[in-house]
């Protein structure tokens, strides 16, 4: 098995050792093909014939090589193992629904033939990325799932992966990833807005990351439900770039828009409230406004922040819940199906959310432990 390579001061053996192993590993130069003699290959690289014999022997002492004295270096028929890592995010995102599939994904030894790794990704820090380099070099990387990342994470682990032309499936809301499972946000908005004005809500506000500029469509599908339904809808929107990456940026996002809904002096007596530290910020912010439930207001949530907030407002609010195992197991499917190289008939596939009323909400909880549920205080990153 290759050898994973230390770093080195000189800058032209670094370069070229790692132009030619990329080239190895993506197959660019296949298993048995000769490489260019030491002369020739310094001319075509421009650099000196000894750095380019250092080169050579750095991939045949990590394994990607093979030297045949007075016959040549030929490309090493690597074996591939097989390991498929799961990347989740940190600790402290461990009440959103990432953290429920990579216990049920994880729960599972193997994914097809191949052994399953689960890594955590903080939201502000790519060294979750360390990991999947490393993998990828040694040949022991088979895919990668990416479970809800934020957005930046995202799109730097996928330009990795395919760098080594390595099968992902992500589970996320951002970017055009090739293959992905999410849940059917624009759905899950239409039934939420739509549950609040059969409430008797006369203005609907939003408060997601839908609501950043320009609003995704998830934001428009609100407000075409308000027209067509005759009631007000208030979306503010905000750039979410404007707080951050990190979930105490992103808890910040959430209470800016709703101190901006709260101050524009119109009323407001429905909130569709969506994402786990957003909706926390926004929950957080009606409260230490001093505005209740159900006497003031409606409040529809995502499932996690309707968990966090039970009881404060009077009764549990209703909420959109995830289906987590449905989630697993499509991404588990979609993954084997890479795995095998097997055409992916559907490779986007969109999980429904299931809209939970306030009296199953509150017969939920006391099924669960039949103890008082207790508000959440969102932790600072």
């Amino acid at each position: 098995m290759p050898s994973v390579p230390t770093q080195d001061a000189k800058p032209n053996v670094v370069r070229v050792t790692s132009e030619l192993r990329r080239r190895i590993l993506t197959q660019t130069l296949a298993p048995a093909t000769k490489l260019p003699s030491i002369r020739q290959a310094a001319k075509r690289e421009k650099v000196h014939p000894l750095t380019m014999a250092e080169a050579y022997r750095r991939l045949a002492a990590e394994g990607f090589v093979e030297i045949q004295p007075c016959v040549g270096a030929f490309v090493k028929d690597l074996p591939v193992a097989g390991e498929v890592l799961l990347c989740i995010g940190g600790p402290l995102e461990a009440s959103s629904y990432a953290t429920h599939i990579s216990q049920r994904i994880g729960a599972r030894e193997t994914l097809g033939d191949a052994s399953i790794t689960v890594v955590r990704a903080a939201s502000e820090k790519l060294a979750f990325l360390d990991a999947i380099r490393s993998r990828a070099e040694r040949r022991v990387l088979r895919g990668c799932i990416l479970g809800s990342l934020a957005a930046h994470c995202t799109r730097a682990a996928l330009e990795l992966l395919d760098q080594f032309n390595i099968p992902s499936v992500t589970l996320s809301y951002f970017g055009n990833p090739p293959v992905s499972v999410t849940h059917d946000e624009c759905r899950a908005v239409r039934h939420g807005t739509r549950y609040l004005i059969e409430q008797g809500c006369r203005s609907v506000a939003l408060i997601s990351r839908f609501n950043d500029t320009p609003p995704w469509p998830a934001a428009e599908v609100c407000l075409a439900t308000c027209e067509a339904m005759g009631v007000a809808c208030r979306v503010p929107t905000l750039p979410a770039e404007t707080w951050g990456p990190s979930l105490a940026g992103q808890e910040h996002y959430g209470a800016g828009l709703a101190e901006h809904i709260l101050d524009s002096g119109q009323p407001c007596d429905g909130w569709l409230i969506m994402d786990d530290w957003i909706g926390r910020g926004a929950m957080t912010t009606l409260l230490r406004r001093g505005v209740r439930a159900p006497e003031q207001l409606k409040i529809c949530t995502a499932a996690h922040v309707g968990d966090a907030y039970p009881d404060v407002f009077g009764m549990p609010v209703a909420r959109l819940e995830n289906d987590e195992a449905r989630v697993a197991a499509a991404a588990c499917e979609l993954m084997e199906k890479l795995l095998a190289g097997e055409p992916l008939a559907t490779p986007h596939i969109r999980i429904p959310l299931q809209l939970i009323t306030p009296a199953q909400a509150a017969s939920r909880i006391a099924a669960h432990d039949g103890s008082p549920a207790t508000r959440m205080t969102p932790q600072a990153e």
